[in-house]
């Protein structure tokens, strides 16, 4: 879980870097943009600790159980 947020930031790097030398050989349009926000989102969203986002929701009782179920290794 803490390798893709780590390997997303190269996203960022890569972003920046293209856009700043090759803004005349890559297309850089919106939507190419928001793939490249939602993408480190994503990455971002998936390194929260998820039990800090069900504290924080308030499901009932018996959705708030199974997801807070994890496979105990023995």
């Amino acid at each position: 879980m803490i390798v893709a947020p780590m390997m997303q930031l190269s996203l960022i790097f890569r972003f920046g870097f293209a856009k700043t030398m090759n803004r005349h050989h890559e297309v850089f349009g919106p939507l190419v943009t928001l793939g490249t926000a939602l993408a480190i989102a994503g990455a971002g969203l998936i390194s929260i600790d998820s039990n800090l986002i069900l504290d924080k929701v308030g499901l009932p009782a018996s959705i708030d159980a199974f997801l807070r179920w994890r496979i105990s290794g023995g």
